[in-house]
């Protein structure tokens, strides 16, 4: 068996990397690249000790590139930091333009995001839309919606029915995972490829015209899609027993507010690769992002 370890990206070898803000998976991926020999500073991370290494300025000096969270702004205006001192993105990218780096690495970043950049002479790649990320990003976002409906449900997942809505990435991997468990599993979605993806699943399928009978019945709703699916009236058929596990991005598939005046048990599970596997996402991130910045005249 060789000793070689896992994950070791050589085209990262000897680069100089900032890795910036974020949640514990930009901490793992600051660690992970010392590991690979690469000189990497930090700011503003999620270290467990609370300490940063250096500030803005000294981790930015000398660097080769930058690598920014995953989102890298919920608001589009500030960066994603786990400290309370709140840095505009506008302020970052011109500390990181003053300095000549042009290589910058974020995940899930905003249309208006990608413009600022351009303003100041950065190309800004989005590592959130790698296909191979999200795959197995989505994983990471399963694995972790299964341990939430573990210890809020009382019951077995086995035996018991969920309804999945949307049937992309996250929604086929859950209603697998489900189905493997012994669960049953309604899923709704709109595409008849998905309706057929469902067949070939053991999955029963539904459209959005049936969704109160997809529901009826379900210890948990699990959403996956980012638009408004469970509205009033759809919330106004679902027990109060019934755990409603909101999966999607912002801004969410769920009334909230509804949700909370009709007494629905809701759970927005936002990042949850951050939370609950974030060393694993880490080097998904670290995977894509070294396969990028290994091409790249540095």
């Amino acid at each position: 068996m060789s000793g070689k370890k896992q994950h070791t990206c050589a085209s990262l070898y000897g680069k100089h990397v900032a890795v910036i803000g974020g949640d514990k998976r930009l901490y793992y991926l600051y660690e992970a690249l010392k590991e690979d020999g690469c000189f990497v500073t930090g700011y503003a991370l999620a270290c467990p000790t609370g300490q940063n290494e250096s500030t803005l300025e000294e981790s930015l000096d000398g660097s080769d590139a930058v690598i920014l969270p995953y989102p890298l702004s919920p608001d589009g205006v500030f960066l994603n930091t786990p400290t309370e001192r709140k840095l505009p993105l506008c302020e970052l990218f011109s500390a990181i333009s003053q300095r000549g780096i042009r290589h910058v690495f974020a995940g899930a970043v905003k249309n208006q995001t990608k413009s600022l950049a351009e303003v100041y002479g950065l190309n800004l790649y989005d590592y959130g839309s790698d296909e191979a990320l999200m795959l197995k990003n989505a994983l990471c976002t399963v694995e972790g919606a299964l341990g939430i409906l573990i210890s809020e449900l009382p019951i077995t997942l086995s035996g018991s029915l969920f309804t999945v809505l949307g049937y992309g990435r996250i929604g086929r991997i859950m209603s697998q995972r489900l189905k493997a468990l012994g669960a049953e599993v309604n899923a709704v979605a709109r595409k008849s490829r998905d309706h057929a993806a469902m067949y070939i699943d053991g999955v029963r399928a539904f459209g959005y015209e049936r969704l109160d009978a997809a529901i009826n019945g379900a210890a948990a709703v699990i959403n996956t899609v980012p638009a408004e699916i469970l509205d009033a009236n759809a919330l106004s058929g679902i027990s109060r027993d019934t755990l409603i596990l909101d999966l999607a991005s912002s801004p969410g598939g769920v009334d909230r507010e509804a949700a909370s005046r009709l007494g629905k048990h809701v759970i927005w599970a936002l990042s949850l690769p951050g939370k609950s596997a974030p060393k694993s996402a880490a080097m998904i991130i670290k995977d894509t992002v070294g396969e990028v910045l290994g091409k790249l005249p540095i």
